[in-house]
């Protein structure tokens, strides 16, 4: 694809990007969960690694956070983050005010866990770019980072994935 000149670009609606990115989002998923389940350690899960990521992103979680964005019910989310805890990956800290209350936060042996594996990650979503133009790798890289600024108030990722914050840049 090639960037046409600004005076020959139609915009879009946002009807038809709504569209676009409701089709393409589920593909770059299927390939990034493709590249965690190749690269996560063995000795995790596939949603021990999502809750990882996301206590990474948003630290001092709760359960219920956690239960919430990965889908799950709420002893679900207590299992997996018990695995977690004796995996000394995650630690979790329970409220004096309230003892049902429990943060959550990566141990740094978590966070090296998770950047290991997001340093794994990255190169294969690499490889399938690598193909694209110099102009469509600018395209995609804009519309990224547009996507994520958008999108930064609906989840509730705080933290880029470790491997992202060597190349993120603002404009």
């Amino acid at each position: 694809m090639k960037l046409l000149d600004n005076a020959s670009i139609k915009p879009f609606s946002v009807d038809e990007c709504a569209d676009r990115l409701v089709n393409a989002v589920p593909l770059v998923m299927k390939v990034i969960r493709k590249e965690i389940r190749n690269n996560r350690p063995s000795y995790l899960s596939l949603p021990q690694f999502r809750v990882l990521a996301f206590v990474h992103r948003r630290e001092g979680a709760s359960l219920s956070d956690v239960a919430e964005h990965i889908g799950i019910t709420l002893p679900t989310a207590s299992k997996l983050v018990d695995g977690l805890v004796k995996k000394d990956l995650v630690l979790r800290k329970y409220s004096t005010c309230d003892r049902r209350r429990a943060v959550l936060n990566l141990t740094a042996q978590g966070s090296a866990v998770l950047e290991a594996s997001g340093a794994a990650i990255q190169p294969g979503v690499a490889r399938m770019l690598a193909t694209l133009s110099p102009e469509d790798l600018y395209v995609l890289g804009r519309a990224a980072e547009v996507i994520q600024h958008v999108f930064a108030g609906e989840c509730i990722s705080k933290k880029p994935f470790p491997a992202n914050n060597s190349n993120t840049k603002t404009s």
